[in-house]
């Protein structure tokens, strides 16, 4: 149904451009947790399971904020640059109206393969919304978008790669501040926990306490290592391999993105209760960083990006945290 071959490749490649801006800006900004945004994040919560393995968090508001705080960046070029013509004709602008965001993905088995979505906290027009995206669609020749119901949600089944069913991408609105974009089966997760009005991400939840945004971060995530993530032969796979085994115990990986002292932090975390095992883990990895230095010694500049790399530990994690100078990021005016 694609007249060329190579047109969904290209689509693919423009929205991953778009993803790494975004993720980019999201990286860059300082600006603390505000109150509206905490408050936004607590809508969130009731549509994400509190027993997910995955769970992301990113305040697009704070991050928008801070492109537009550097006089090179322009509201014009956030909406070339990052988000394109997504919203062309949606009513929705991207950098005033789109605020939080909150994905996860739960590999409970009551869903083969997998629940997944993100929710985004945005103002929006729900019919102009989809009026502009099935118009967006057409142009695409992909399959026609499908209504379908849920009881406390009206949901869009969007086929992707031009076969219906090989690739299905629902969206949903499940009031009129939300927009979920995700599998059938993560919004059948998502209709239950509205349905029990129990289960919810709370403050309580062990993966909301790994992934929380802390001040001066505005991108996190954790995955939570428990039975569900691994099958019976990875399983065996790491018991056998020597290196993975020195990650053996960890009970979660957090990443963490923000600005401290005016340099950018990326801090990864494996989280685990050993101080011994952790000493031993983090001695490892600063092994292999001398070995990458060395081999770096006849490429000063790769030295010096694996100078910005720390490797640390505590009782309770082993820490790995790479530092850019915030200069490297500052756009100036020619």
């Amino acid at each position: 149904m694609i007249k060329n071959k190579f047109y969904f490749e290209r689509i693919i490649t423009q929205v991953l451009k778009r993803a790494f801006t975004l993720a980019l800006i999201l990286c860059l900004s300082f600006t603390p947790l505000k109150a509206d945004s905490a408050d936004y994040l607590d809508g969130l919560m009731q549509y994400i399971p509190a027993d997910s393995e995955f769970l992301i968090l990113g305040d697009i508001a704070a991050a928008n904020e801070w492109a537009l705080a550097y006089s090179s960046f322009t509201e014009d070029d956030i909406l070339d640059d990052v988000y394109g013509r997504l919203f062309e004709n949606s009513g929705i602008d991207p950098v005033k109206d789109i605020h939080f965001l909150a994905g996860f993905v739960s590999l409970n088995e009551s869903y083969d393969g997998g629940a997944g979505a993100v929710v985004v906290r945005l103002d929006f027009e729900k019919k102009k919304f989809l009026e502009s995206l099935i118009y967006e669609r057409g142009k695409l020749d992909f399959p026609p978008a499908k209504k379908n119901e849920l009881s406390h949600m009206e949901l869009y089944d969007f086929p992707l790669l031009g076969e219906e069913g090989e690739l299905e991408v629902w969206i949903g609105f499940p009031d009129k501040k939300h927009l979920v974009i995700g599998n059938l089966e993560g919004f059948e997760l998502i209709n239950n926990l509205i349905e029990k009005g129990q289960g919810q991400l709370t403050s309580e939840s062990p993966i909301y306490e790994f992934a929380n945004l802390k001040e001066n971060y505005f991108l996190s995530a954790a995955i939570m290592l428990n039975e569900n993530l691994f099958s019976s032969d990875m399983v065996e796979f790491l018991a056998d391999n020597p290196i993975v085994g020195a990650l053996q115990g960890i009970e979660a990986i957090q990443l963490t993105i923000g600005f401290e002292e005016e340099s950018m932090h990326l801090v990864l975390n494996g989280l685990r209760e050993s101080e011994l095992e952790n000493a031993q883990l983090a001695g490892m990895l600063n092994g292999f960083k001398g070995m990458m230095m060395m081999a770096a010694m006849e490429a000063p500049e790769l030295a010096e990006y694996m100078d910005m790399i720390n490797i640390d530990y505590s009782s309770d994690a082993v820490t790995l945290r790479v530092i850019l100078p915030e200069e490297i990021f500052v756009i100036e005016e020619e």
